[in-house]
């Protein structure tokens, strides 16, 4: 086993049959905790004062999970294939439309409830570029269908609950489905429109409850699940959705 050390308080593990474990300290983490997400090597988060020696036996005791876990998450990148035509494709409020094209260029549309795509006759379906489009596109409709949802659902949820927070900012982003700054202000990925309501609605509360928790302390995990009581299952569904590289793949269908 060899230890390299990338940066202060983070390093990595290379266990045979496992590859790359990344080691780092949190001071919020209240345990130990093994995360395994497509594209990145497993991380392993200690909370502050726990030994490194402690982490890695941890580790090792945990191996066979790892694998499992791991070739998992590799069964679901490799069933991610491209849009191919032959299955439809539907956001909330929008359906993909992709059609061939005796112009030269690749055009996007969306409005009335299409998204629609136009590519080069010559060019095939599977090409790059008709590929990044298509992703693209379907991005471009969840955006507009977040903006019309999330700030209204924010405002019903922070109202209910007594919750304020100062500013709501709709992304897109890759690795997280939301954030809440210091200040109050609230991030939300618009790839949350994929999502079921109750699990949009346990994204949101998650972050309007920062407003009133900085941090993810045991009372913050309390309120949360005061006010969400199935939140160990939903917490259980983004953990699934994450190994799979459900916001890595934004063509992917969700499965409960």
């Amino acid at each position: 086993m060899r230890i390299g050390f990338s940066k202060p308080q983070l390093k990595t593990v290379h266990i045979p049959g496992v590859g790359a474990i990344v080691l780092c300290r949190n001071r919020r983490a209240r345990r130990m905790a093994l995360s395994v997400r497509a594209g990145r090597p497993a991380r392993l988060t200690l909370p502050v004062g726990v030994p490194l020696s402690v982490g890695l036996e941890f580790v090792h005791s945990k191996e066979a999970w790892l694998k499992r876990t791991q070739q998992k998450v590799s069964d679901g990148e490799n069933n991610q294939l491209p849009y191919d035509g032959t299955t439809p494709f539907n956001t909330r409020r929008h359906r993909l439309q992709v059609v061939p094209c005796k112009e030269g260029k690749l055009k996007v549309s969306i409005r009335e409830g299409t998204i629609r795509v136009s590519y080069p006759e010559q060019m095939p379906l599977s090409a790059p570029p008709v590929q990044q489009t298509i992703i693209k596109a379907v991005g471009e409709a969840l955006r507009i269908e977040a903006r019309q949802d999330l700030p209204v659902r924010i405002a019903q949820l922070a109202e209910r609950h007594g919750l304020v927070f100062r500013r709501l900012f709709i992304k897109n982003l890759s690795s997280r489905w939301g954030s809440c700054s210091g200040c109050g202000n609230i991030n939300l990925n618009l790839q949350l429109l994929r999502l079921p309501d109750d699990l949009i609605d346990y994204v949101i509360l998650h972050e309007l409850l920062h407003t009133r928790h900085p941090n993810h302390s045991p009372s913050f995990w309390r309120d949360l699940q005061a006010i969400v009581p199935s939140m160990t299952y939903q917490r259980r569904r983004l953990r699934d959705l994450a190994r799979r590289g459900f916001l890595r793949s934004p063509l992917m269908p969700f499965e409960s």
